[in-house]
């Protein structure tokens, strides 16, 4: 094949190189891992393909060879075959254009195509050569579908997320900056990250974002304060990761902020409620305080009270009391007397206090006859007292013992009564 190849107009021919070279052309073209496929200009014939074209479209050699691509349906779009005889009739050779080939099991890949023109015998050819870009255009599609995707994520998000370089200027900012802190994402870029720090936050950021930047570590939910491009203040919470290189080499920061203004709002506002319910705290302490003095003192006036009517019994009653018993009284009169002198000690002592306030559910009568009772009476002497009679004593007994929780029990009521002093 080789002496009957002529030069293609516009140059000399590599059939001529390998012929001067006196190299073997068949060799070299099967032996290529490109694919290559040699065909006739008019019709588009296979006169020739190598192993490595015939892996590309899954077919053999018998399948191919005398007959032509479009009856092969090889090409997708055989317009495009039509294209690439056009520009190498005019141009001698096309180099890198897009060609869809169809394989024989019905699959497309994707090629560049690159074709040059010569003749043999007075016949025009075509030797074109296909690049197979299917994984690589696959594998460019998936990663723009992924960056699609992730930009989507970014925008979508609540927080802003952020790239600094090595020299702690913006190289990335999503599009939430704008609604968070007013900024567009142009104007931050190629500043250093501290710009948008709240003055009072800007040092004590750059020292604690320092060390973690020395040590190349992660920085976690530190807090911050920016300030918002209308002159008001946000608060942020911020976390950032280093990023390295292939190679293992600092390149900067990435990382992501969220506001946390209303959060700071309403722990401000806890605080304030705690520090209002310590206040209470203190004042309803204080005032328990009041209390237990007021109470204290009630308890002193009370006793002083109780003081002063012991006093008044003993110098002013008991006097007359005593002076009654020395003169002449008759049984009665005396009983009485006794009675009263009873009672007087009675009301001087703490007995009817605790009957009163310990058993509130026993009525006067009882109160009298209990009293009697400690004071040792019998229910005849008790019945001409209290000018009732003995049966209405009597019931009066058993009732108080009821109510006193005696009924039914072997307890002497009158020393009962009589440990209640």
């Amino acid at each position: 094949m080789e002496s009957s190849i002529d030069a293609a107009s516009g140059g000399q021919s590599l059939i001529e190189s390998f012929r001067k070279a006196d190299i073997d052309f068949s060799l070299f073209f099967h032996a290529s891992p490109v694919p290559t496929a040699i065909s006739t200009v008019e019709g588009g014939r296979m006169v020739d393909v190598n192993e490595s074209f015939l892996r590309l479209i899954q077919s053999t050699r018998e399948e191919l060879l005398g007959r032509s691509g479009l009856d092969l349906s090889i090409w997708v779009r055989p317009k495009r075959r039509e294209s690439i005889v056009q520009a190498v009739r005019k141009d001698g050779s096309l180099t890198g254009f897009p060609m869809k080939l169809r394989t024989r099991l019905g699959g497309i890949r994707e090629t560049l195509a690159s074709s040059s023109f010569f003749q043999i015998n007075g016949v025009d050819y075509l030797i074109s050569s296909f690049y197979d870009i299917t994984e690589q255009k696959r594998a460019k599609e998936a990663l723009e579908a992924s960056e699609k995707r992730l930009q989507e994520i970014v925008d979508l998000t609540s927080d802003w997320i952020w790239e600094i370089d090595d020299q702690g200027s913006y190289t990335f900012v999503s599009t939430r900056i704008k609604e968070l802190a007013g900024y567009a994402p142009e104007e931050l870029i190629g500043k250093p990250y501290s710009v948008i720090l709240h003055p009072d936050a800007a040092k004590r950021v750059v020292e604690m974002l320092g060390k973690s930047w020395e040590r190349r570590e992660p920085a976690a939910f530190f807090e911050s304060t920016v300030l918002h491009k209308d002159g008001s203040h946000i608060f942020i919470e911020a976390s950032g990761t280093p990023i390295l290189d292939n190679q293992g080499n600092f390149r900067g920061y990435r990382g992501v902020c969220r506001n946390i203004t209303m959060r700071k709002q309403a722990e401000t506002l806890l605080k304030l409620r705690e520090e209002e319910l310590e206040n209470e705290r203190v004042n309803l302490e204080e005032t328990n305080a009041a209390l237990r003095v007021l109470l204290r003192q009630r308890e002193n006036d009370k006793r002083e009270l109780e003081e002063k009517l012991l006093v008044n019994a003993e110098e002013l009653i008991q006097p007359y009391v005593a002076k009654l018993k020395a003169s002449l009284l008759d049984s009665r009169q005396k009983a009485c007397l006794d009675v009263l002198e009873s009672h007087l000690k009675d009301l001087i002592s703490p007995f009817l206090h605790k009957m009163k306030s310990q058993f509130m559910n026993l009525t006067p009568m009882e109160i009298k006859v209990a009293s009697l009772i400690k004071d040792g009476r019998t229910t005849k002497e008790m019945a001409a007292l209290l000018n009732v009679s003995d049966r209405s004593v009597e019931f009066h007994r058993h009732h108080i013992r009821v109510k006193l929780g005696l009924n039914n029990r072997k307890v002497n009521l009158q020393t009962y009564l009589a440990s209640l002093q």
